[in-house]
């Protein structure tokens, strides 16, 4: 670490990680139409808000960076965009939705491709209200 400061503001992030998994496994309800499954939403939501926020201040640190040829929004823009695409990639991914969440499975694996946009391709997937 470089400086006490630094020191500091990791052992606050160790406990509010410590008091965060707390309350997600814990103190929050079991929900009642998806049951455990649900808690995956309490680190897939912050994480989707991260990517959105770092790749908007990326585009915006871009774009200004074009204007003024200011490095400084050069570094700003890399940084955010690194961090945005990590977010994006860990859970954006080739996910599979369980089936207590939509009644079967949906495979985004086939959509990866896309990007930023994981959009669910359910071409070939049973239909659920076949019965089948």
């Amino acid at each position: 670490m470089k400086s006490r400061s630094d020191w500091v503001w990791a052992m606050v992030t160790a406990v509010f990680l410590i008091v965060d998994l707390y309350l997600i496994f814990v103190w929050a309800p079991i929900e009642l139409t998806m049951g455990i499954v649900q808690r995956i939403f309490y680190f897939h939501v912050p994480s989707f808000w991260v990517a959105v926020v770092a790749v908007g201040v990326g585009t915006f640190a871009g774009i200004r960076f074009l204007l003024g040829r200011d490095l400084r929004f050069d570094e700003l823009a890399v940084a955010s965009n690194e961090i945005g695409h990590f977010h994006v990639r860990a859970f954006g991914d080739r996910h599979v939705l369980g089936e207590a969440g939509v009644g079967h499975l949906v495979d985004l694996g086939r959509t990866a491709h896309l990007g930023f946009c994981p959009v669910a391709d359910v071409r070939g997937l049973p239909d659920p209200a076949a019965g089948d």
